[in-house]
Parts: structure tokens; sequence; C-alpha cells
């Protein structure tokens, strides 16, 4: 944890961070990139507690769902299943468009199909990659970036979130989002 006089001063600095993208992220970056338009799969291991229902929302821990689900009488009514992270990255040429992310098996209602499924990447080479793009992507990819690196295994994600949260050259929704997940940290 972060104390909270330590975390408020380090907000207050205004600086440009650049996070430079390790061996492993550039590798996979790298496999993300080649190719032509359209959704590239790769999946990791979760963090434990975390799960999903493989379309439409991730559980992580007892109390936290991000996405769309039925409640019933305060209980969510749809199964909550572990797995493996599932995130689809869009591509309309060298641009990213969107990163989505799932948890679970996908479902015959799960999103479209994807292009390219790269398969099973190390959990932390996902998170170093993920987060290397939310510290140079603009937008919502950017923001969107972050959730799938916190839901990796293994992998240390705080010190990386607190410097995208620094970074006043990030769009505000990025550093509101790197911020959130610091807060459940």
């Amino acid at each position: 944890m972060i104390p909270l006089r330590t975390f408020a001063a380090a907000l207050g600095v205004a600086t440009s961070i650049v996070v430079a993208a390790p061996a492993g992220a550039q590798q996979l970056a790298d496999r993300v990139s080649s190719g032509g338009d359209g959704a590239v799969q790769f999946s990791f291991s979760a963090r434990p507690g975390v799960c999903g229902n493989g379309r439409s929302f991730v559980s992580i821990g007892s109390n936290t769902y991000v996405g769309s689900y039925s409640i019933t009488n305060g209980v969510v009514r749809e199964s909550c299943d572990t797995g493996l992270v599932r995130v689809v990255v869009n591509r309309a040429g060298s641009t990213i468009t969107s990163v989505e992310t799932y948890v679970g098996a996908p479902t015959a209602d799960s999103p479209a199909p994807v292009t390219r499924d790269i398969g099973r990447v190390p959990a932390r080479q996902a998170a170093e990659y993920l987060l290397s793009l939310s510290a140079r992507l603009e937008g919502r990819p950017g923001k969107d970036a972050i959730m799938p690196a916190v839901l990796a295994d293994s992998a240390d994600v705080w010190q990386p979130l607190l410097a995208i949260a620094r970074d006043a050259a990030r769009p505000r929704e990025t550093r509101t989002s790197a911020l959130t997940w610091l807060g459940r940290a």
C-alpha cells in the first residue's frame, strides 16, 4: 500500500513519464502488430479471485464486478467461472482501435471471432505489454488496457500504474482508470 500522504504528493507532481516496454512485452507487441487489420487475441493466467462469464463481465474478489450482469435479490445470477484472461486487441492497420477483456470460456454468444489467436502468453509479459499500451495510446484503448494488466497473475503492476497516473501527458480517463485500480489495491 502507498501511504496517502506520499500518494497525494506524487499526484501533485506534473511530469511526463514514458514507460518503456521490457523485452518480453516488446515481443508480444511485435506478435500483435504482425499481420493486418482485425482482432488479435491472447490469453494469460488470472490472479486468484478473478472470474467471469466469458462475454460480458469480470469479477475481482467477492465484491467488484466490471461489465454487465443480471442481479436478483442482490445476488449476481450468472455463473462466474475462473479461467484465463482473454484480451482481444482490435486493429485497423497499425492503429489499435480497442482493447477488450474477457475471463472464462468463450460462449456461443461471445463477441465476434478473432482474426488471429496468438495463444497463451506469460501473465507478466501480458501485463507489461498492456501497461505499455496504456502509457502511449490515446483515448479508450489506453484506458481499457489497464484492467487486464491488473488481472494478470503474479504481475507487479502498481509502480507502472502510479507512473501512468502521474503522467500529465496521458488522457484524463487513462489517468483516472490507473488511480481507480491503485485505489482498489
